[in-house]
């Protein structure tokens, strides 16, 4: 099967899944047993969110030797051609400034991105 529609298929499987193992009530006064129902959806959805993840990195990494990190920077960068700080894209990506700036760094000696100083 080809990756994008094995991705698509296991998608579709998890969520399935989900509309399958939950079922909805109303909500009630905050106990043990009424938040099961709503934190077994949570953890259904993380395991389905996890298999997406892999299956996308697995591609990038089979289809064009990049990781989703590399994919993440470069279409944050995509969508801002004006350029971001890298604070900016730390912040959007949801990492540390460090992990940014080694991205930074790799996918600039690849002569995919460019710094520019910002005075």
């Amino acid at each position: 099967m080809h990756p994008e529609k094995a991705s698509l298929s296991a998608a579709i499987s998890c969520l399935r899944y989900v509309q399958a193992s939950v079922k909805l009530c109303p909500m009630r006064a905050p106990d043990t047993d009424s938040q099961l129902p709503v934190l077994r959806l949570w953890l259904r959805l993380l395991t389905c969110t996890n298999l997406i993840e892999g299956s996308l990195g697995q591609s990038l990494r089979q289809r064009f030797g990049s990781t989703l990190p590399r994919f993440d920077l470069l279409s944050q960068l995509h969508r801002h051609p004006e350029g971001l700080l890298m604070s900016e894209l730390s912040r959007q990506l949801m990492v540390t400034g460090g992990n940014v700036t080694g991205l930074a760094d790799s996918l600039q000696s690849e002569g995919l991105i460019r710094r520019e100083s910002v005075e």
